[in-house]
């Protein structure tokens, strides 16, 4: 009897959350940290002071641009998710994607160096 009493409550809870307004549309919503949108102080550009290299994440969010200090495009690369962040560490730059991907990459080239999930 306690197991039906309990499928009942949840039953319940379900279809209080799926009647309520703004609860049931599942679409674009921000679910904080692990989500695939860029979080709170996520940069999306970032330079080497030493090199100048800049690297930036193009329009469509999965893309890598690197640029020397002439501008001119040193290379490029995409992601197979979009990109949360960026940041350059040594000759490093590190690209987290999706929701716990990253990817370690060249700073001079552009080659992976070294990639995970936590």
């Amino acid at each position: 009897m306690k197991a039906r009493a309990q499928l009942a409550v949840w039953f319940l809870v379900l279809i209080a959350a799926l009647t309520t307004p703004g609860l049931a549309k599942f679409e674009g919503r921000d679910d904080g940290p692990s989500s695939t949108q860029p979080s709170r102080g996520a940069q999306l550009s970032c330079k080497d002071a030493a090199s100048g290299i800049t690297v930036t994440v193009q329009d469509d969010g999965i893309t890598l641009v690197a640029t020397g200090a002439d501008n001119k495009v040193l290379w490029s690369a995409k992601e197979t998710e979009k990109v949360r962040d960026v940041s350059i560490a040594g000759k490093a730059v590190r690209s987290i994607h999706g929701k716990h991907s990253y990817t370690d990459r060249d700073l001079a080239t552009g080659k992976v160096t070294g990639a995970g999930s936590d």
